[in-house]
């Protein structure tokens, strides 16, 4: 049995449909879940945790902690309006026939598209209703069943559907220290190791009368805490009011197994408990209920916030492939619902196990391939080559896919002159090193009838033709180009002439691209040293000589780009970097947005930038240079 679907209606974020009533066919969030690992990833504020709760109000947890309804869960307009209805739906399907024996009463039956056979489906769903006259809760209630009102949900069914729940400022050390009610006698009281049965204690129980006993000794007649019990019973009988005086005795603890296990603490033989082992040691603990197989009519789910928690890289890539290997194993029936910020797992975990959560959509995108536009051999190769600095995209509110170190490293100054600064806009810019655009682009791409994401992803990339094309071949390619890659929300960006360093090679600043490949030559042969003061006016002079040159011979535009992308062809990454540099220390910004703006040399870089973002005002002032190269 496994979590298979969750609907939800004016909870938190996700809502304004209606307001007042509930329409079972227009959920504001329909997620679809697979059986074992499921990774919520997404920028902040997207709703991870908003589904992490949902499922946990109505499930509710193994620690039986207190899980409330407040008036900040019904979903709120813009202007303050309040939903006065939530409904949670959670679908359940695969159940085991033992597993389908605890549910009987409410469990409904539908025939398999894939084989025809009748299996079992579990619907289980919490309603409420706020009272906007009185301002307080008026009902909420657990039903389930086939039907539309359902059956009450009892109580010893609806235990077999809590779940284990991590908090994500979970505190490891407090709850694996022994106390009342701690989280690791919770734990342990719930296995069945520690079930105790009529006429029959547990073998701890009997240790600790036992121990009880022995301690009761020592304080007695004719030990070394003879003279301790005789000076407090003493005092007690001063204390004491009537004729019969109480008798205090000493022992290790009461009788009864729950007792026993609130005074046990966990912790690590070899003592290096900071926060990161404590936080591994805890996750082991609670997740011990998860393969039980004396519980097998049971829900095996696991709902685990920020799971990178106090964990350094290495102990997170440890702690998800385990956790990836355990809901693998054969007959597992684990599931996991984890919710993460973290790069570093987000490329580990396969891609099809990944559910995309979006801000502005308010929706979440499962990346499994019933969803995506995506083929078999590009999960393969995704899950090759996307590693940490690309998981990134998962993060962003939109993405820039470049082919090269050198736009990497250029496109983020760019921004940044245009006043479009992309950690403000929240734009991730990755480098594929390549031109395997339609491989990443599908990840944005949905499958036709689920419902399309509204991440802009912008993928910019050399047309590759020689100078001398002509208007109609530099049209043809483009939109050649523009067909293999864009759909949905991907929009693709060619550069106008060649290449991105040879088409700003014939912009206004091709100057200062000449001096940035200049120090990109001394960089590269001087890794000691790099640019010296003297090495920064040698390069300086070179330009100045280059300039005078191409004034004096009066050179086309091509041509000096041609002498300019040969000296950078060989040192692109170095070269942007440097260049980046130059852009960014100008003594006149205005002038130089001015004419970034107006050329069309930059036009398309800019035009990725503005759709990744937000459009830039133009400057009233024509450019000196249309790019034409005569």
């Amino acid at each position: 049995m496994y979590l298979r679907k969750l609907k939800i209606w004016n909870f938190r974020r996700f809502g304004g449909k209606n307001l007042s009533a509930i329409n079972p066919a227009e959920p504001d969030l329909h997620v679809s879940f697979q059986p074992g690992l499921n990774l919520l990833v997404g920028e902040n504020d997207s709703g991870k945790s908003a589904i992490v709760d949902a499922i946990k109000l109505v499930l509710k947890t193994q620690s039986r902690e207190p899980v409330y309804l407040e008036k900040e869960d019904f979903f709120r307009t813009p202007d303050g309006s309040i939903a006065r209805k939530l409904r949670i739906e959670c679908k359940f399907e695969n159940l085991t026939t033992e597993q389908a024996g605890s549910f009987l009463e409410w469990l409904t039956t539908e025939k398999s598209q894939s084989n025809g056979c009748t299996q079992y489906s579990l619907l289980v769903w919490l309603e409420a209703e706020w009272d906007l006259t009185k301002d307080r809760l008026k009902y909420v209630e657990i039903r389930a069943g086939g039907e539309q009102e359902g059956i009450r949900l009892e109580q010893e069914p609806a235990d077999l559907l809590r779940t284990t729940y991590l908090r994500p400022l979970r505190d490891a050390d407090m709850e694996l220290t022994p106390k009342r009610r701690s989280r690791l006698s919770q734990i342990l009281a719930s296995h069945t190791v520690f079930q105790e049965t009529q006429g029959n204690p547990h073998e701890l129980t009997q240790t600790f009368n036992q121990a009880n006993t022995e301690v009761e000794g020592y304080f007695g007649s004719g030990k070394d805490g003879e003279k301790v019990m005789d000076a407090i019973t003493r005092h007690l009988v001063q204390f004491s009011v009537g004729t019969t005086p109480d008798t205090p005795r000493f022992g290790v603890s009461d009788g009864t197994i729950r007792n026993i296990l609130e005074k046990l603490s966990l912790k690590l033989e070899q003592g290096n408990e900071g926060l990161g082992s404590l936080n591994r040691l805890f996750m082991a603990a609670e997740l011990i209920l998860l393969n039980e197989p004396e519980e097998g009519h049971s829900l095996k789910l696991a709902l685990i916030e920020e799971i990178e928690a106090h964990l350094h890289p290495q102990s997170q890539l440890r702690v998800i492939e385990h956790l990836q290997a355990l809901t693998e194993e054969p007959d597992s029936q684990v599931q996991l619902i984890l919710t993460s910020h973290s790069p570093i797992l987000a490329s580990k975990v396969k891609l099809k196990n990944l559910i995309l959560c979006n801000k502005d959509s308010r929706s979440a995108f499962p990346m499994g391939p019933n969803y995506t536009e995506l083929e078999v051999g590009d999960y393969s190769f995704l899950e090759r080559f996307l590693d940490a600095t690309k998981a990134n995209l998962f993060f962003a509110k939109a993405v820039m896919l470049v082919e090269g170190d050198a736009e990497n490293l250029l496109l983020p100054t760019l921004a940044k002159l245009l006043d479009r600064d992309f950690s403000r806009y929240g734009v991730s810019i990755v480098n594929i090193g390549s031109t395997a655009f339609k491989r990443y682009a599908r990840i944005f791409m949905r499958k036709e009838g689920t419902e399309q994401m509204e991440i802009k992803v912008a993928c910019i990339t050399d047309s590759d033709l020689e100078p001398t094309a002509t208007d109609q071949e530099r049209q043809d390619n483009s939109t050649r180009i523009k067909g293999l890659y864009e759909g949905g929300p991907v929009k693709v960006f060619v550069s106008p002439v060649k290449t991105m360093e040879y088409d700003l090679a014939l912009s206004d600043e091709k100057y200062d691209l000449y001096l940035a490949g200049l120090y990109a030559d001394k960089i590269k042969n001087s890794d000691k040293y790099g640019l010296t003061e003297s090495k920064i006016e040698e390069c300086g002079k070179a330009v100045e000589v280059f300039r005078a040159e191409n004034t004096s011979n009066g050179k086309k535009d091509h041509d000096i780009a041609a002498d300019v992308y040969a000296l950078i062809e060989n040192n692109k990454a170095i070269t942007a970097q440097c260049f980046a540099d130059i852009l960014q220390g100008s003594s006149n910004k205005a002038a130089l947005q001015a004419s970034i703006l107006s050329s069309p040399c930059w036009q398309y870089l800019v035009e990725a930038i503005e759709y990744a973002t937000e459009p830039i005002p133009r400057p009233h002032a024509a450019s000196t240079n249309n790019g034409s190269g005569d």
